[in-house]
C-alpha cells in the first residue's frame, strides 16, 4: 500500500511539472510573436542622419558607436523597398561598415559618403 502511495505522488508532481512547463514554453513563444511589429518605412532623411552621424564618429574613433549608426542605417535601408539604387547603396554602405571594422577611417568615411550621394538621388 505504501508503495502505491509514493508512485501515485510521484506521478501526480511529475505531470503537474510537465503541465507547468508546457504552459511556461506556450507563453515564451507567444511573446516575440506579440512583439514583433511592423517596421515603420524609414526615409532618406533619417538614413543620411544616420549616416553622417557614422562618419563624425569614425572622425572621433568611436567605432563601435559607428557601426551602430551603420546598422540602423542599413537597417532602414531593408525597410524602405527594393530598389536597384537601394541594393547599391546597401552595398557601398556595407564596404564602409568593413572598413569602420577594420580601424579604416578615411575609406570607410569615403564610402559612407558616396552612400549618402545615392540615397540622396532617390
Amino acid at each position: 500500500m505504501n508503495f502505491i502511495k509514493k508512485t501515485a505522488l510521484t506521478l501526480s508532481i511529475a505531470l503537474s511539472l510537465a503541465a507547468t512547463t508546457t504552459i511556461a514554453f506556450a507563453e515564451a513563444a507567444a511573446a516575440p510573436a506579440v512583439a514583433a511589429a511592423p517596421k515603420a518605412v524609414a526615409t532618406g532623411a533619417e538614413l543620411i542622419a544616420h549616416l553622417e552621424q557614422a562618419i563624425v564618429l569614425m572622425g572621433n574613433s568611436d567605432f563601435s558607436n559607428a557601426n551602430l549608426s551603420i546598422r540602423a542605417a542599413r537597417s532602414g535601408i531593408e525597410t524602405m523597398g527594393d530598389a536597384d539604387t537601394l541594393k547599391q547603396a546597401d552595398a557601398i554602405i556595407q564596404r564602409g561598415q568593413v572598413a569602420n571594422k577594420t580601424g579604416e577611417i578615411e575609406k570607410g568615411t569615403a564610402a559612407l559618403k558616396e552612400g549618402i550621394q545615392l540615397i540622396k538621388t532617390l
